[in-house]
């Protein structure tokens, strides 16, 4: 993933969010100047909302201009239509409640060709919005990978979409 440049979907999906946020809601967005534009980077974001994966879609892959992959829920995946747009906007399922170790390998090969990784170490989101207990697989994810960490918070979001 590493030097690939922004595909057509994920460049059109980042608009299209873009758009509805402005209609629907405020967004502040800042930061984006950290955002290392080369080399392997490893998201870490809370979770408070389902519109959080489509904020940094809208706001932070344009940003850093180029294919980010995602850990998701494996469930996601088989809705019909949206599971459709995860696929192709970069999500990979993992399985959560146990430890997958495909979607662990596919994570760790995602940052070992220099790729950006978003991972949501909570693994589900916060009904509250406060930040739960993180889950194991992203500490280990990057430590072993050594890619550097790029914390992201989110605030907010569980007011819009819940």
């Amino acid at each position: 993933m590493g030097g690939k440049k922004l595909p057509f979907f994920p460049r059109a999906t980042g608009a299209i969010l873009r758009v509805a946020a402005a209609c629907t809601t405020r967004v502040t967005v800042e930061g984006l100047e950290n955002i290392p534009q080369s080399g392997p980077v490893l998201i870490i974001c809370n979770h408070c909302s389902n519109a959080d994966g489509m904020l940094l879609l809208a706001y932070v892959v344009p940003a850093l201009g180029r294919p980010m992959g995602w850990l998701g829920k494996a469930e996601a995946l088989r809705w019909p239509i949206f599971g459709w747009g995860l696929r192709h906007n970069g999500v990979f399922g993992v399985r959560r409640g146990a430890g997958d170790l495909e979607a662990f390998r596919l994570a760790k090969s995602v940052l070992d060709e220099e790729g950006i990784l978003t991972i949501f170490p909570e693994g589900t989101r916060s009904p509250s919005g406060a930040m739960q207990e993180a889950k194991e697989g992203a500490g280990v994810l990057a430590v072993r990978s050594g890619a550097p960490i790029l914390p992201i918070a989110i605030t907010g979001s569980q007011r819009f979409w819940a």
